[in-house]
């Protein structure tokens, strides 16, 4: 026969490269060398003499070097093929991690039942690198056919393999019923659960907020004599302080104690947490010592809890004693320690202690904020105490830190007089000249001058009273010109001029607005009043209401809270409408309703994350939480509509405030209408005539709004009064503003008092 030589030079390329040529160059290296090896050393026994390829080890050696897994499969299988050849185990998981790596998972089940037929006896290691390929893969199904493929091959799961397989079905949020059968069939098998099983079904029910079922498992297992650890313990704390039953978490860690667990420090933190937010301060610091007898030293987050806990609650004298008792624990107080404290003070008009307490922090080398300033000179100057607010202005300068713009505000018209109203005016042109930031110093802003300005002119008043009163009298005399105010005090705000540029640009039409102008609704009919059922089951009803939308009608739908009264984003008119029917003024933003993650993107700057400098990654935590009864404040980004983030402000306070709250709705009818429109939905919920009242009753909610100027309403039932929980994603971590329908989650902080007064003006229309 006369071989042909091969002249295509891409067959040659294709030929040398295969995995078969690399087989036979491998094979003939191998041979080569072990012949010259034979002619230095005694000739040794091949353990398989039939095979011409050498060792199993050697084999399995190439697979293993292939980066493409196909590559690999097609050595696997050309080694098969010879009748005396039989490849070792190692090669089966080898090549099984390689294809599932690679998602080649229909070629996996063929290696299967080649390994079972080569009559190697089936160990747990190749079960285990199938439930970790399926992992990987995020193949929930996959993994939960894995526990039944293992009693096919006669092979009994060990607890390891059950567990691994349970964690990556509690993983996905539908699998948890699937998980939970697998747990009751094990037992059949003959699996036992052990503690770390009882502790993943356990957590995954909590989260999921199946409270009951997670306590059942803790039952059954101590019925079947499995000892639980402090994780089992600390998990159902958490479970119960997550539904606000305190007291059944208590209850848990009295019986943690007396079975001769010690609690971990999350536990206590968490009980801290629920107990402050159910005002329970006397048991709270009741479990805040017996820390100390349980050999737990309470750490820096424990004390702010408790401070931040009697601060809330008045008793700021009570928060002032926990501070002083941090140093038995051998801690120190921090910023955040200092700064609610002094908030806390401030707030029962204990204005000197807060002082004593601004001194000591910066004493201690700690920079307060501008609020911790802010609060002590406004509280100074309502009770006419000038000296002592100038003694904080001057304290906090020295010390090199910014004081806010209304601080100046406060303090310049009492300590000035008429005739320095043009100095003065100076000095802020200057500053505003500048270009300021969220980090900029007032004094690199040009305001050095004017606070050494400030200091000279104090001088001089202390210098005059004391040459007209004499000696310390005149210190106890109050300062002459506190009763007075400068009437030229109003044309400061004349002083800055973007205000009055804004004011001006908002007066005329601009051209860039247009692309919102749409024909305002003409409203032919009557109110539109639709009953539905709420699980969505006749969502065709809700077709004319859609078109209403469309056209620019604002009406009332259900939400997974409470009732909501929406309209086209889009749609500038229908939006003013909505303003004027709730009675909110232009400058307060609105919310959004959102069809899914995707708008959120599109109309937000998105959730953070993380960057490596202290910003977590909660994109991962906001999904499990998406869609369900929670607000979200985002930065807004330019695609949403201007009207709907309240740029027709004038106030400093929010005059650079471009957040939105955004939500996505778990209920049926509201994700009906909403995947049938073009864009998001405007949305602020249905209050009545008092704070925080909500109207449920579809009926009244048509008696109150329909005279208004509703065009239709969407009766989905009567609803529970629960608002939703708003969380703040525009800081470096999450703030709880307001504690809703929604738990509140571990990677969740709940915000302080001080501030939340502040975020409410922010979102004027949560649902």
């Amino acid at each position: 026969m006369i071989r042909r030589p091969i002249n295509d030079s891409s067959a040659v390329s294709r030929y040398l490269t295969s995995p078969i040529f690399i087989f036979s160059r491998f094979l003939f290296s191998s041979s080569s060398s072990s012949s010259e090896n034979n002619t230095h050393e005694p000739i040794i026994s091949n353990r398989n003499p039939k095979s011409p390829f050498g060792s199993p080890t050697r084999v399995q050696k190439l697979i293993a070097s292939q980066s493409a897994p196909l590559h690999a499969k097609e050595i696997f299988d050309y080694a098969s093929q010879h009748p005396n050849f039989r490849h070792s185990q190692s090669s089966h998981l080898v090549l099984i991690l390689k294809l599932g790596r690679s998602r080649h998972f229909n070629l996996i089940d063929d290696v299967l039942a080649k390994h079972r037929s080569s009559g190697y006896p089936v160990t747990g290691e190749l079960f285990t690198y199938l439930i970790k390929v399926y992992a990987e893969a995020k193949l929930p199904e996959k993994a939960f056919k894995t526990f039944y493929k293992m009693i096919e091959f006669n092979f009994t799961p060990q607890p390891k393999h059950l567990n691994r397989i349970l964690e990556v079905l509690v993983s996905h949020r539908g699998y948890l019923q699937k998980a939970l059968v697998l747990f009751k069939s094990a037992r059949l098998h003959g699996v036992m659960p052990n503690t770390r099983t009882y502790n993943v079904l356990m957590r995954a029910f909590c989260l999921n907020d199946d409270l009951s079922i997670a306590y059942k498992l803790f039952g059954k297992m101590l019925e079947r004599d499995v000892v639980p650890d402090v994780e089992s313990y600390r998990i159902l704390i958490q479970g119960f302080c997550r539904k606000g039953q305190v007291n059944g978490a208590m209850e848990l860690l009295e019986d943690m104690l007396n079975k001769g667990f010690v609690p971990d420090r999350l536990s206590y933190t968490t009980l801290l947490n629920s107990l402050c937010r159910k005002t329970q301060l006397r048991e709270a610091y009741k479990l805040l010592c017996r820390m100390k007898l349980k050999a737990c030293n309470p750490d820096i987050v424990h004390y702010n809890t408790m401070i931040l806990g009697f601060c809330r609650q008045g008793r700021a004298m009570d928060a002032r004693k926990v501070l002083e008792d941090m140093s038995s624990s051998c801690c120190s107080p921090d910023s955040v320690s200092y700064r609610t404290l002094i908030g806390g003070l401030c707030g029962q008009g204990m204005f000197e202690e807060g002082k004593k307490y601004l001194q000591e922090m910066i004493s201690n080398g700690f920079s307060p904020h501008f609020s911790v300033s802010n609060c002590l000179v406004k509280g100074f100057c309502s009770f006419g105490k000038v000296e002592e607010a100038c003694d904080v202005v001057e304290l906090v300068m020295k010390n090199g830190d910014a004081l806010h713009s209304d601080t100046w505000e406060m303090i310049i018209p009492i300590v000035c007089k008429e005739d320095d109203s043009e100095k003065i005016r100076r000095f802020l042109e200057d500053a505003m000249k500048v270009e300021i930031s969220g980090d900029t110093r007032l004094v690199d802003a040009g305001i050095i001058g004017l606070g050494s300005y400030l200091s000279s002119k104090r001088q001089m008043k202390r210098m005059n009273l004391d040459s007209f009163h004499g000696g310390d009298m005149a210190m106890r005399l109050p300062f002459p010109s506190t009763h007075r105010r400068i009437p030229t005090l109003p044309s400061f705000a004349s002083f800055t001029p973007r205000r009055r540029n804004v004011a001006m640009a908002s007066a005329k039409r601009s051209p860039k607005r247009l692309k919102y102008s749409t024909p305002r609704f003409t409203k032919e009919g009557e109110f539109v009043s639709i009953e539905v059922d709420p699980s969505g089951a006749d969502s065709w009803k809700l077709e004319p209401v859609i078109e209403l939308l469309k056209q620019g009608a604002v009406g009332v739908i259900p939400t997974d809270t409470v009732y909501a009264i929406v309209c086209d984003c889009k749609n500038h008119s229908a939006v003013e409408r909505l303003r004027r029917i709730k009675k909110i003024e232009s400058s307060k933003p609105l919310s959004i309703l959102c069809r899914s993650l995707r708008d959120i993107d599109a109309y937000t700057m998105g959730f953070p994350r993380g960057d490596g400098h202290g910003h977590a990654n909660v994109f991962r935590a906001v999904k499990q939480c998406l869609p369900g009864p929670y607000t979200f404040i985002l930065t807004a980004s330019k695609e949403l509509p201007k009207q709907c983030v309240g740029y027709g402000t004038t106030s400093v306070k929010y005059a650079s405030r471009k957040n939105v709250g955004v939500r996505i709705s778990d209920d049926a009818v509201c994700q009906a209408i909403l995947q049938a429109m073009d864009a998001p939905l405007i949305c602020t919920s249905v209050k009545g005539p008092k704070e925080n009242e909500w109207m449920i009753d579809p009926t009244i909610i048509g008696d109150t709004y329909g005279p208004e100027g509703l065009d239709f309403l969407v009766d989905g039932g009567v609803r529970v009064a629960e608002p939703s929980t708003i969380v703040d994603m525009t800081g470096p971590y999450p703030k709880v503003i307001r504690e809703g329908k929604g738990p509140i989650l571990p990677w969740m902080v709940v915000e302080e008092e001080d501030e939340s007064s502040l975020r409410q003006d922010l979102i004027a229309s949560e649902t």
